[in-house]
């Protein structure tokens, strides 16, 4: 019925596209800006709050608690655990050495 209002929305982005790219670069760059501040203050963080014994931690996943040693161990280091088997013995070691830091 009205075949021009068809074209509305190109000839609204060709003319805009500019400000709209604009406004969309600066709202991700601002996502990203927050996220990282985040990530920054949580790991920053982490250190300190794991060793008060707030944290135990939480980058690995799923803690599998063990209270009378006062260690924690993930399933993620379990599973890293069986997958270096494959590997030298000082890679084990180090991974086991790692382990008992987290």
């Amino acid at each position: 019925m009205f075949p021009y209002l068809s074209y509305f929305p190109s000839f609204f982005l060709g003319r805009f596209a500019h400000i709209s790219n604009l406004l969309l670069f600066t709202s991700f760059f601002f996502s990203l800006h927050y996220l990282f501040g985040v990530l920054f203050l949580f790991f920053s963080f982490q250190g300190e709050l794991k060793h008060k014994g707030f944290l135990p931690n939480l980058f690995f996943g799923i803690l599998d608690k063990k209270l009378v040693s006062g260690s924690y161990r993930t399933k993620a280091g379990q599973l890293a655990g069986k997958l270096v088997t494959t590997y030298s013995s000082r890679t084990l070691h180090e991974l086991r050495g790692l382990e008992l830091y987290l």
